[in-house]
């Protein structure tokens, strides 16, 4: 009797897999590809373990002089490099869970959740967007000052990471402070649309799309208006549920190129960090990267001729 439920139960989720499978090739048919690559790029960078230098240790021992300035380049090159591979990293999984959830929605024909979750979806790129856009290119350009501060070869002058650790640290630490004032920008998440409007030049009128979405998942008119319904026959209103498949639909449709968008905006910046990081001896090798092809953006592009010329 186990066994045979055991059994129902695998039979389910093998079900609902193959379901989730075509309701993403149907909501996500451009980015496909990269959601595939994340699926196979993750167990093996997830293996890595991360070894971070407390900042209050740090400072202390190179303050009293025990640090040599090849130690103390080294270890902040680390640090830096640590920080890109965990950002990387954290973003495909963050993007990953949030396509997960839009077609999850879709399946039970959810609207508020899919609105819920396209709207993750969104906020989620232009976060990664914001924050990781040049970590990919700044390691690139500063490659062989990395590689000789981690042999620890670079004892001549102290290297200056102060753009590359703001980036990182604000993708990794900044939080909403509300309506407070912006003490320390890097430390202080930005609003939304900031982040949104950078995806624009791809995903035409994603701010709109966002204050709608928005406006759909608050408590105001838009959370229940989509409830409401005509009647033909005598012109009256009634509530109903029936018509969510449509609704989904059609949001979809009037901004088509939103998921996809989302998704390659998300996955660019991070697979372009980790294929820079391949040059330096710290994480481990990914052998699927080799099926991205960083051509698909200009930063990507730009990326490769700089690595090629090194």
């Amino acid at each position: 009797m186990v066994s045979a439920r055991l059994t129902d139960i695998g039979e389910r989720k093998a079900r609902t897999k193959a379901l989730m499978n075509l309701t993403c090739r149907r909501l996500f048919p451009h980015s496909l590809p990269f959601l595939t690559l994340i699926d196979d790029v993750v167990p093996i960078a997830i293996s890595h373990r991360y070894s971070f230098v407390n900042d209050e240790v740090f400072k202390k021992a190179a303050s009293a002089g025990k640090l040599s300035m090849a130690q103390i380049n080294q270890l902040i090159a680390i640090d830096n490099l640590e920080k890109s591979h965990l950002a990387a990293l954290t973003a495909l999984i963050r993007t990953r869970r949030w396509v997960d959830a839009v077609c999850v929605m879709a399946d039970n024909q959810n609207f508020l959740g899919f609105v819920s979750s396209m709207r993750g979806l969104l906020e989620s790129g232009g976060d990664i967007l914001y924050g990781l856009k040049n970590v990919a290119s700044t390691l690139a350009i500063n490659r062989d000052q990395i590689a000789l501060s981690l042999e620890g070869k670079k004892g001549d002058e102290a290297l200056n990471w102060s753009a590359l650790e703001n980036e990182l640290d604000h993708f990794v630490h900044a939080g909403w402070t509300g309506r407070k004032p912006r003490a320390d920008p890097v430390f202080t998440a930005q609003p939304n649309v900031e982040y949104l409007a950078l995806m624009e030049c791809e995903i035409p009128g994603v701010v709109s799309l966002y204050h709608r979405l928005c406006a759909i998942t608050h408590p105001s008119s838009a959370s229940i208006d989509w409830l409401y319904q005509i009647d033909e026959r005598d012109g009256q209103m009634v509530l109903s549920m029936s018509d969510e498949r449509s609704r989904i639909e059609s949001l979809r449709h009037e901004f088509p190129k939103a998921l996809d968008g989302a998704v390659m905006f998300s996955c660019n910046p991070a697979f372009l960090i980790l294929r820079v990081l391949h040059r330096f001896p710290l994480h481990p090798k990914i052998p699927p990267l080799r099926r991205y092809d960083p051509r698909v953006s200009k930063a990507g592009r730009d990326i490769e001729l700089m690595l090629k010329s090194g």
